[in-house]
């Protein structure tokens, strides 16, 4: 049955990519309800088309990816006085390319979770799997009994394509760990009691999994705080996630005694998007406007309203020069509380923001 789905999927991609024919996404699935979910995106004005199949399958870009080559293996053992038991994931031989190596890798996620939990009672193995077009994440998790029971999560990340580990930063395409600080750490501020006593930790080796339009980051059951009980996650809608680049020759120094950057507040939020931009020349005034939020600028005054009513104080006073207005460059982390930046070694900025 197996080899007749993926035949028919390999006939109806070859007629969607190669033919003018124009067949819709529901006519599909009514046409094939048992082989394959159709989940369809816009980007960039064109319709994207992605089949997945409900554990069957994974199509994207003409290949068929088969979603049942990870199967499970049952743990029941004794190992130093622990108990250790449930179910872990396990790569077919049939996925192909590196299957052994991400195997190897999966094991050494086990034994390090069971050398964690040497001094408990017991521990038992659950695990998921989530898909985006190329990456698959296999999420582990592992149930401790002890005097105090808590689950701990990690995670594998692979290339559907070649069998290649990920890390986030492969998988992104850029380096989240700043942007993702800022939104913990916004939420920590937000609900004080309830991350009471937080502590920190290390995103760069959090364990996380990826869907076409979500990125989930997860921690250990109390990781962050004992007042947060199962697995804590860091959840962002991708599409939220915007950036803006701006090269060294984009920006100038203020003369205030310090080297402050100044960057062009139009080009930043042209290149965010969603934003509003308006120059008032008779006020020499001006407006930014998202959503609700409407914030008001003047050259050479050190402060902006935000909605109408709050004045706050700026690092630097904005500058008008040459047609362009520049702000300082943490003007953004005091507007929009989920915004960072990072300089590169070449002195280039690169702004990151989530927008909801």
């Amino acid at each position: 049955m197996r080899m007749f789905n993926q035949l028919v999927l390999s006939v109806v991609a070859l007629c969607i990519f190669s033919s003018p024919l124009m067949i819709s996404a529901s006519t599909l699935q009514y046409i094939f309800p048992a082989v394959f979910q159709v989940d369809t995106e816009e980007t960039n004005g064109e319709l994207d088309v992605l089949f997945i199949g409900p554990e069957e399958s994974i199509f994207e870009n003409g290949f068929i990816w088969e979603a049942d080559f990870i199967t499970e293996r049952a743990l029941t053992r004794r190992q130093e006085g622990l108990d250790v038991r449930g179910y872990v994931p396990v790569i077919d031989s049939s996925f192909g390319v590196n299957y052994e190596l991400l195997n190897e890798r999966i094991m050494s996620v086990v034994d390090e979770l069971i050398g964690e939990a040497s001094r408990a009672r017991s521990i038992t193995f659950s695990h998921s799997v989530y898909y985006s077009s190329y990456i698959a994440s296999v999420v582990i998790q592992a149930h401790v009994s002890s005097a105090i029971a808590r689950t701990l999560v990690r995670s594998v990340n692979f290339d559907l394509r070649t069998g290649t580990a990920r890390s986030l930063q492969d998988v992104m395409g850029m380096d989240i760990l700043p942007l993702t600080e800022v939104i913990l750490n916004d939420r920590v501020r937000r609900d004080p009691e309830r991350y009471y006593a937080a502590r920190s930790a290390n995103l760069m080796t959090q364990p996380f999994y990826i869907t076409n339009n979500h990125l989930v980051i997860l921690f250990d059951e109390f990781q962050l705080s004992t007042r947060i009980g199962g697995i804590g996650t860091i959840e962002l809608n991708i599409g939220q996630i915007r950036t803006a680049h701006i090269e060294e020759d984009d920006y100038i120094m203020n003369e205030n005694g310090y080297s402050l950057k100044m960057v062009p507040i139009r080009s930043i939020l042209n290149q965010f998007g969603g934003f509003e931009f308006a120059w008032d020349a008779e006020n020499t005034a001006a407006t930014i406007m998202r959503g609700d939020m409407h914030i008001i600028i003047r050259p050479e005054i050190n402060e902006f309203v935000i909605d109408g009513i709050t004045i706050r104080q700026l690092e630097s006073a904005p500058l008008l020069v040459e047609g362009q207005i520049f702000v300082p460059i943490t003007f953004f982390d005091q507007v929009l509380p989920t915004t960072t930046y990072t300089i590169d070694n070449d002195g280039s900025i690169m702004f990151l923001s989530y927008l909801s």
